[in-house]
């Protein structure tokens, strides 16, 4: 088994995907929200405003989770494009957080009432940074394989954890986002 010398830690691919969400964010706070209309259009939309849906708790928990575990699973497929999908689900994720921050600023609801209902997302957000990391991480370790020929199978059980915290954030993140920020008067 080929040890490769020249690997890349894990904080440079954990940097790299929270660089672009929160690059992205700061663009998405300074342009016009005005691009920013809520509602599900076609099904596949990643954003929705769940205040106005008519559904238990439990449907609506459902809906979040399946959402954020499909924008997981895009940042994990950056894994097999070169990190290319990785890269811009992170990069319109934090543009579209950036836009509904600046809308509910303008909206006139003030920095403590933002953050109220804001730090729920905390969670998924991090599921998000995590498997961006680890999208930008497999699209490394494919080039290497690409290049060399061999596969390093020593970052096998990082993957395995990382999913699973990736999961455990995001079922987190989803039960905080009906239970708490729904639920805040």
């Amino acid at each position: 088994m080929h040890q490769n010398s020249r690997r890349i830690p894990h904080f440079w691919f954990n940097a790299l995907a929270i660089s672009i969400w929160l690059g992205s964010f700061l663009i998405g706070l300074v342009l016009n929200s005005e691009i920013y209309t809520f509602g599900e259009s076609d099904g596949h939309a990643i954003i929705f405003d769940v205040t106005t849906l008519r559904n238990t708790d439990s449907e609506i928990l459902g809906k979040i989770l399946k959402t954020n575990f499909q924008v997981e699973l895009i940042n994990l497929s950056g894994g097999g494009t070169f990190g290319l999908t990785t890269f811009f689900s992170l990069g319109s994720n934090g543009f579209i957080a950036g836009g509904l921050v600046k809308k509910t600023i303008e909206s006139g609801l003030d920095w403590h009432e933002i953050l109220r209902y804001v730090m729920p997302h905390s969670i998924e957000f991090i599921a998000f940074w995590l498997s961006g990391s680890m999208g930008f991480e497999l699209a490394y370790h494919f080039i290497v394989a690409l290049a060399t020929g061999e596969i390093e199978k020593s970052v096998a059980p990082y993957f395995i954890i990382a999913f699973l915290l990736c999961t455990l954030f995001t079922i987190i993140a989803g039960i905080c986002e009906v239970y708490l920020t729904l639920h805040l008067k």
